[in-house]
């Protein structure tokens, strides 16, 4: 996720990944949030 952020210089990143995935994403963006790799 940093690596996306930083090298790309994208506005909006998309995944697609199937429901199951909820809870690993979910926390993944909780700590990049926390870790101030993301801005929003």
């Amino acid at each position: 996720m940093k690596y996306r952020v930083n090298n790309f210089s994208a506005n909006k990143i998309i995944y697609f990944v199937d429901v199951r995935q909820q809870l690993h994403f979910k926390q993944a963006f909780e700590i990049a949030k926390k870790a101030g790799w993301l801005n929003n």
